[in-house]
């Protein structure tokens, strides 16, 4: 399964400790967050592999869809206050 190897305070930490700057560091995908937490607690299932691979169900094609478009819409512009993934943009001290 997944887990989450860094905080937002132990990346920044990590990265200063590597001689890095921190420009911005934000999570991203918190619909993904919604979709575990609902998969997982709701529904007591996983979310199946095959949901990435590239032959796609008609409703996997839907739902991926629209997750490409709040992803592009929302999520590239407004940070969320929790995400799958932590994004780190930083250079070189």
């Amino acid at each position: 399964g997944h887990y989450r190897r860094y905080d937002k305070a132990m990346l920044a930490q990590r990265l200063q400790e590597a001689g890095f700057r921190n420009i911005r560091l934000r999570y991203w995908n918190f619909i993904g967050c919604l979709s575990v937490w609902v998969a997982t607690k709701l529904f007591k299932t996983g979310i199946s592999e095959s949901f990435r691979s590239t032959q796609r169900t008609p409703l996997q094609s839907v739902l991926n869809s629209t997750l490409r478009v709040w992803l592009q819409v929302i999520e590239n512009h407004v940070p969320g206050p929790i995400g799958l993934t932590l994004v780190s943009l930083a250079e070189k001290k």
